[in-house]
């Protein structure tokens, strides 16, 4: 059996400076090329149906198994690295979420990102944050949101205090009928007041992923909404999952087998691993920074892109 499973994560995949939004933290065209070159001279670029047929009996893993996976169904992953995967012969693995494709809405998460980018200043952006809470009696007051950002301690491996502390009120740490309002009200200012039409420019549609899967490439889930499962009930759990197996349906053309799910912000616990069991899910990738392992299929270790220099210094066995 093998040792490991390098699985590599991507988002973002663009030619950054002709860009709308060129400090949008993302992977350069030609950079993701270069990468995947350099990849392919030291692993065995697969997919997961090679890993399920491997589980099931009918067939080999190779020597140094990798994965290149694609989070949140960007339009980026058909217009530049599906092309790049064809002109190397690899195959990628997409995780599209379902709203956006279906509801033509930017989800919140990706609205933090296109305001982070239009901006110069992240403390000014947060002092436009607690102005924002001052003026609205439904928000909590820039007081408390001050003495919080005192007391937080910034774990991020790739963000300042202040984004990562931005990030962690407006993805998470305040309720969602909050943080919504104050995403709406900065992404209104700072990126556009037309959500479709970047909705439209920024995920792929429904034929495109249709090609793709024609053309090789893989697909699995990544929730309904793009939201935190650890912190749902089952039932809306069961909602996250339900739309994923449906758009999986629409994209193969026939209801999905074996399919992956890739949580969203990495969040889940017990519930939704036994949800997805129940499901038809054959496992499940996490955003934590270490080898993929076949005995623990339901958290499977992912390294970001801005990894692979690191773990191309080292082989499987010792990572």
């Amino acid at each position: 059996m093998t040792s490991g499973i390098t699985i590599i994560m991507y988002h973002y995949v663009r030619e950054l400076a002709r860009s709308r939004f060129p400090s949008i933290k993302g992977i350069d065209v030609q950079k993701f090329d270069n990468q995947i070159k350099a990849l392919m001279s030291r692993y065995t670029i697969i997919g997961f149906e090679e890993i399920n047929e491997y589980r099931n009996g009918k067939g080999r893993m190779p020597k140094d198994p990798c994965i290149l996976t694609f989070d949140d169904g960007f339009a980026d992953h058909y217009r530049y690295a599906f092309p790049a995967l064809l002109e190397n012969g690899v195959k990628g693995v997409f995780f599209p979420s379902r709203s956006p494709v279906e509801d033509g809405k930017v989800l919140d998460v990706h609205k933090i990102h296109h305001i982070l980018a239009s901006i110069d200043d992240p403390g000014e952006l947060l002092r436009e944050v607690y102005d924002i809470c001052d003026d609205e009696e439904s928000l909590p007051k820039s007081t408390e949101l001050r003495a919080y950002f005192d007391r937080f301690e910034n774990r991020s491996r790739f963000d300042i205090k202040e984004i990562s502390f931005l990030k962690s009120i407006l993805q998470k740490g305040l309720r969602r009928e909050e943080r919504s309002m104050i995403i709406d009200k900065l992404f209104r200012c700072y990126v556009t007041i037309d959500e479709k039409a970047l909705a439209e420019e920024l995920y792929m549609s429904m034929p495109q992923m249709r090609a793709m899967r024609r053309n090789g490439m893989e697909f699995g889930g990544h929730g309904d909404l793009h939201d935190w499962m650890e912190e749902m009930c089952p039932e809306d759990q069961v909602r996250e999952v339900t739309g994923s197996i449906k758009m999986l349906g629409e994209i193969y053309g026939v209801p999905p087998m074996n399919w992956v799910m890739s949580y969203p912000y990495s969040s889940h616990n017990d519930v939704t691993i036994e949800i997805l069991r129940e499901h038809g899910c054959s496992c499940a990738v996490t955003t934590v920074p270490k080898l993929a392992s076949l005995d623990n299929l339901y958290e499977m270790g992912r390294y970001d892109t801005n990894d692979v220099g690191s773990i191309m210094g080292s082989t499987n066995s010792s990572q």
